[in-house]
């Protein structure tokens, strides 16, 4: 047997999986410390997560930041009636995210007679 009657088959792999859903979950959570703290660090993680969720719910986010007047990026302006739209588009997502059972998702039993 000759090194040209050898077959060879390349194969790629991931080294390990990055935990997306763990990581989003850690920015929910920032997301509810800016609230209290900095309005502009709390408009900003809106859209960033926006950014980082599933297509369909990243579509309809940025769909719903525009329908509401708001600006991608421009944050100078924060002010009450501001916070209120991002707070509308925040609620808005997390619908987005129950309605799709990626948060609150609930379990049962199911029974067979």
């Amino acid at each position: 047997m000759t090194e040209n009657d050898i077959s060879y088959e390349k194969e790629e792999r991931y080294r390990g999986r990055i935990e997306y859903e763990s990581i989003l979950g850690q920015h929910i959570f920032k997301i509810s410390q800016y609230r209290d703290k900095d309005l502009k660090q709390y408009a900003s993680s809106i859209e960033t997560f926006i950014l980082m969720c599933p297509l369909e719910i990243r579509k309809k986010g940025l769909d719903k930041l525009r329908n509401l007047g708001l600006e991608n990026c421009n944050y100078n302006s924060m002010n009450e009636d501001r916070m209120k739209k991002y707070d509308e588009l925040w609620i808005y997502v997390n619908e987005l995210l129950e309605t799709e059972n990626l948060i609150f998702k609930s379990s049962y039993i199911k029974t067979y007679s």
